[in-house]
């Protein structure tokens, strides 16, 4: 059987989305203070 989407492009798709996430509420927090 074989396994249409890798293991490898799931983890950079959700670190970019993750860092992403996170920068927005530091910006937030960051204009907030």
């Amino acid at each position: 059987m074989r396994i249409t989407c890798p293991p490898t492009p799931p983890p950079a798709r959700s670190r970019q989305l993750i860092t992403s996430a996170a920068s927005r509420p530091l910006d937030t927090v960051l204009l907030a203070s």
